[in-house]
């Protein structure tokens, strides 16, 4: 009986500690899927740009950030805003930004011609705190309602010239230029990641995944949980004949399994100290060390008894 309370309680543990790593884990993407748009993205409507409407829609298989733009012979600008995005103390940090773009007739026959435009950054604090760059962007000619999916990013070539913490509102300006076969279009934006001079993703402050990938995630880490519960109990009924004796050396054990235990548990312990990445504050891997230590402890005592 004692063998099967355990194995539920370091079950449990497992469950519960995997399941709190799994909330604190941040999302490095701006993938649309929760619906969130603000305050990420908007429109810049305030220098002749179009009116666009933008809106989270399912498209291609995915959420993605539809914008309708209203007027052809002008070019819809669409910002994405760095220092909500990863936060004031890691602008510096940002080494380049890329996102997907598709373009798509609004009438769903007619093609929407040939297509680009380009993704810069600047600020609008009221102040030239940085420089206009930008990197331009086209996908050619289409023959289909639907364009081909195009990887539009931007990197800063000079220091001088790339945003750093204390800048204020400080953006990237999407823009696709107007369309001149006159075709009305969709312009369909989706995983907009801010990218560290080693190529990983920052994370996106209180961003939030969307909710079905993580009630999935917690139905499979209750499956293992609830198969240790069997496996001890199966264990338990097969030992049920030996309780009067164990029950008679059950003192001397605990005794000697005490300071045993003891040595096992203490490097566990002491691992899961060095595991926590200090860049981004995602704790999921010292919560799964800490776990694994627990159940090695729990496991030896076990044994012992």
């Amino acid at each position: 009986m004692k063998m099967r309370k355990l194995g539920l309680s370091v079950a449990a543990a497992a469950l519960s500690v995997s399941a709190v790593a799994a909330a604190a884990s941040a999302q490095n993407v701006i993938d649309f899927e929760n619906g969130q748009i603000e305050p990420y993205c908007s429109m810049k409507t305030n220098d002749g740009g179009d009116l666009s409407e933008i809106s989270v829609v399912d498209f291609n298989g995915s959420k993605q950030l539809r914008v309708e733009v209203k007027d052809v012979t002008k070019s819809p600008k669409v910002q994405f805003w760095i220092n909500e995005s990863v936060g004031e103390d890691h602008v510096s940090d940002i080494a380049k930004v890329t996102c997907e773009v598709t373009v798509a007739s609004q009438d769903g026959s007619t093609p929407p011609g040939w297509i680009g435009g380009d993704l810069g950054s600047e600020s609008l604090d009221g102040q030239v705190t940085l420089p206009w760059t930008d990197t331009q962007w086209e996908g050619g000619e289409y023959t289909e309602s639907v364009a081909a999916t195009v990887n539009v990013e931007h990197k800063w070539l000079l220091p001088s010239k790339a945003p750093k913490n204390g800048m204020k509102d400080i953006t990237m300006l999407l823009q696709m230029w107007a369309n001149g076969n006159g075709v009305p279009v969709y312009l369909y934006i989706d995983n907009i990641k801010f990218l560290d001079k080693e190529g990983n993703a920052l994370d996106i402050v209180g961003y939030e995944g969307a909710e079905a990938p993580a009630e999935a995630a917690a139905e499979d880490e209750a499956a293992p949980a609830e198969e240790a519960a069997a496996v001890e109990e199966t264990a338990d009924e097969e030992a049920a004949p030996a309780d009067d004796t164990a029950e008679e050396a059950a003192p001397a054990a605990a005794e000697e399994a005490a300071p045993a235990a003891a040595e096992e548990a203490a490097p566990a312990a002491e691992a899961p100290a060095a595991t926590t990445p200090a860049k981004t504050g995602n704790t999921a891997p010292a919560a799964i060390a800490a776990v694994m230590g627990i159940a090695a402890a729990a496991a030896f005592v076990a044994r012992k008894k």
